[in-house]
């Protein structure tokens, strides 16, 4: 089964609905790269670490594009939300981040491939919102991480944006930029 197009640059992207609901766009206004989707509605930080079923998929999907002779460019990663109810899990957030992202290069071999993350937008309501969101701020130092800031986006439906060209095109900016892609 061929999950990717050859030649064309893949980007997975991988995490929550907000990414599942971008990757329509990213395909539409951004035809030259391949966008797999590996995101999973309503998963916290701890589903994404090895031996669960989010993370499995996403590596399988990996190895598929790569034994194609794909070249995988990017990961777009938007994930958060879930872990804002709960303060241990808002607590862990960057260590499982981090764990989870080391897991992936080992499993894989793209040592060095940028990761594209969304920091959380504006809170509306969650207790510990703030939590994940500063840890989310203080990934960006680290050279394959990159943030994407989507505090100006309004929400149609908690957490969901109402507009997701906007968080796409500020992905694919924020890729080129790391990338050094004018």
């Amino acid at each position: 089964m061929t999950i990717s197009i050859p030649n064309m640059p893949v980007i997975l992207c991988v995490g929550q609905s907000n990414m599942s609901r971008m990757v329509p766009v990213l395909r539409e206004v951004f035809s030259s790269y391949n966008f797999i989707s590996a995101a999973i509605g309503a998963t916290s930080i701890t589903q994404w670490q090895r031996e669960y079923a989010p993370y499995d998929n996403l590596i399988f999907l990996s190895n598929q594009a790569l034994s194609e002779g794909n070249n995988i460019v990017a990961m777009f990663f938007s994930q958060g939300e879930a872990d804002t109810n709960d303060l241990a899990r808002a607590q862990a957030w960057k260590i499982n981040l981090v764990q989870f992202y080391r897991d992936f290069q080992e499993d894989t071999g793209l040592i060095n491939l940028p990761m594209i993350y969304a920091q959380l937008g504006a809170d509306y309501g969650r207790p510990y919102w703030d939590i994940v969101k500063s840890l989310q701020a203080e990934m960006q130092a680290h050279r394959t991480k990159h943030m994407v800031t989507l505090d100006h986006l309004t929400y149609a439906d908690p957490p969901h944006y109402s507009d997701y060209r906007t968080a796409a095109i500020l992905f694919m900016s924020t890729f080129k930029k790391a990338m050094g892609i004018l």
